[in-house]
């Protein structure tokens, strides 16, 4: 049974990874090692967000998963708003900071010139917080027990990012790769929250 409920989460976590190499692989088709060398430096930042989220997140899982639980809806709802609130804040800051100072201080840890990429470094990071607010709603909707569908998200983003990071890294280069990257993840957001208000409204609509 529990390799049952797991396995959504399983095939999603897989097609989450390749949604974040999707870029990588169009890049390797149309573009250089160097250039793939440059977009793995600015796509490391990426990964901050999802991590300060990850430290807001954890603390409230229970608290959530007891409030749906004993149907205590608005409660939930309340906690829900309150960890984007949070994550839209972390977002924001990392984002600012990225555009303001991300280019330099990649350029001397990587010990290259990526001063002329700020604008992909700075969609990479609007990719980066669809993707931490996506993971919350990976979350929200397991603890709803809504995870099978996951797969149908997860699945639409995939196959998004399959279609449009050859065409995109063609025409735009490293800034194609960071369209295509935050596009899906973007998708993947709009189709997880979209899935959330309908069980939610499901939900509160069998109860009364």
């Amino acid at each position: 049974n529990l390799l049952t409920e797991c396995f959504p989460l399983c095939i999603s976590a897989f097609l989450l990874i390749y949604m974040g190499n999707a870029p990588k692989y169009a890049i390797d088709t149309y573009l250089t090692a160097k250039d793939q060398a440059y977009y793995t430096y600015l796509f490391m930042p990426c990964f901050v967000t999802n991590l300060f989220v990850g430290f807001a997140l954890q603390p409230l899982l229970v608290r959530l998963s007891k409030s749906w639980v004993h149907k205590e809806y608005r409660k939930f709802i309340k906690l829900c708003g309150l960890i984007f609130a949070g994550a839209l804040i972390i977002s924001t800051i990392i984002i600012i900071g990225g555009a303001i100072l991300g280019c330099p201080i990649l350029s001397i840890v990587f010990g290259v010139s990526l001063s002329a990429y700020t604008n992909v470094l700075v969609v990479l990071l609007i990719g980066g917080a669809f993707f931490a607010f996506a993971v919350i709603e990976q979350v929200i909707l397991t603890v709803m027990r809504r995870q099978v569908y996951l797969l149908i998200g997860f699945g639409i983003a995939s196959v998004i990012a399959m279609l449009i990071s050859g065409i995109l890294v063609k025409k735009f280069a490293l800034l194609g790769a960071a369209y295509a990257y935050t596009i899906s993840a973007g998708a993947l957001f709009l189709v997880l929250a979209f899935m959330i208000f309908m069980f939610l409204y499901l939900e509160k609509k069998k109860n009364k």
